[in-house]
């Protein structure tokens, strides 16, 4: 700046470009680090690159740092999962899951599964979230961001005024879903996959055992109950690849169909009236309320942050564009969602037997 206003731009212009080229020695120098090398070298490119925009002429050089870039992130999620981290014994409840579960009939040890856990509850995570930032101020003192499966950035969240009141509302966020995977890490590990295991080894399950929790059940419209038996019968043999691929959008489906069923519009109308049905993100954000009173608070946010959230799972949006690697579908949070599913599926069921009770009773 100071060259510029002397009126020599050359030397600005070399000033400008010497000083994106010691980013990328910053960004080379990171590499020889024996942790998060990549992380840290991919803030100091994307540095570099927004240091290039300034500068005319540069459009080559942003490219090739543009291919480095993703390179560096493509390797975070290696570096990630090389890092060493405590692990729960849980031994005891999974011996205590698979009791729950043992000798039972099928139908009897499928309503257990379904309804042996439930979300986490949202006020408590924004309350553990504030208290973790309050006590861990420093952790959250800079600024940071969440990067998809491919290391790409997908959302950037500020960082937290140690003089502030409350942190940024992002952040907040940010923590409740974090504290929101390792409860449904744990309940996996320690609870859903032993009991689906022992009932798989207890008995012959196949598409038709699952025809009676899906046969006139409210949350599932009329022609999609093969579909969801399917899926749910792939999940209990350990299949999330396929089950996934089969519940998820007919999870979507179903939504729809119970806020339209509650008079809510889930299409636009354009002015060449041509409608377009609104997808999953934005029913959660327009009709939020209505859902919470169907599914539940807890619910519905457990659902948002594992199916369409950047900062946290997002695994209907990257399913659905073919941006899951195949391990990604026998994850944790794959695991998770089919239990989700199933959860929601058996308390449709058991709502739907109620109902018909008491028609049969006033009749």
């Amino acid at each position: 700046n100071c060259f510029r206003k002397a009126g020599l731009n050359d030397e600005s212009l070399s000033a400008a470009i010497n000083h994106a080229e010691i980013l990328v020695l910053e960004a080379d120098e990171a590499l020889g680090r024996p942790h998060g090398g990549h992380a840290v070298a991919a803030q100091f490119v994307e540095r570099a690159i927004q240091a290039f925009r300034r500068i005319s002429g540069t459009e080559s050089r942003r490219d090739e740092l543009h291919r480095r870039l993703v390179k560096h992130q493509k390797n975070i999620q290696r570096e990630m999962s090389s890092t060493p981290v405590g692990e729960l014994d849980l031994s005891e409840h999974v011996l205590r899951a698979r009791d729950e579960v043992a000798g039972k009939s099928f139908s009897e040890a499928l309503k257990i599964l379904a309804l042996s856990g439930c979300s986490p509850d949202k006020a408590e995570l924004r309350q553990n979230s504030v208290e973790q930032i309050r006590q861990y101020t420093f952790s959250f003192l800079w600024p940071s961001t969440t990067v998809s499966a491919t290391g790409k950035t997908v959302a950037q969240h500020p960082g937290v005024s140690p003089s502030a009141d409350e942190a940024d509302e992002s952040v907040i966020l940010r923590e409740m879903y974090s504290l929101a995977r390792l409860q449904q890490q744990v309940a996996v590990v320690g609870r859903i996959n032993p009991m689906r295991q022992l009932i798989v080894h207890e008995h012959a399950v196949r598409i038709h055992s699952f025809l009676e929790i899906v046969r006139f059940n409210p949350l599932i419209p009329q022609g999609r109950e093969y579909i969801i038996a399917r899926g749910l019968c792939a999940g209990m043999h350990g299949d999330f690849l396929v089950g996934l691929h089969l519940l998820i959008p007919q999870l979507e489906h179903a939504m729809r169909e119970l806020l339209e069923s509650r008079d809510a519009i889930t299409s636009s109308l354009r002015p060449s009236g041509i409608q377009q049905e609104h997808l999953l993100g934005r029913l959660f954000i327009d009709f939020e309320t209505e859902l919470e009173t169907i599914f539940g608070i807890d619910t519905v946010f457990d659902l948002r942050g594992l199916l369409i959230e950047q900062e946290s799972c997002n695994f209907r949006n990257l399913l659905a564009h073919g941006m899951l690697p195949m391990e990604a579908c026998y994850s944790s949070t794959a695991i998770y969602i089919w239990w989700i599913i199933l959860r929601l599926v058996v308390i449709g069921h058991v709502r739907g037997h109620e109902l018909r009770h008491e028609i049969r009773t006033e009749s």
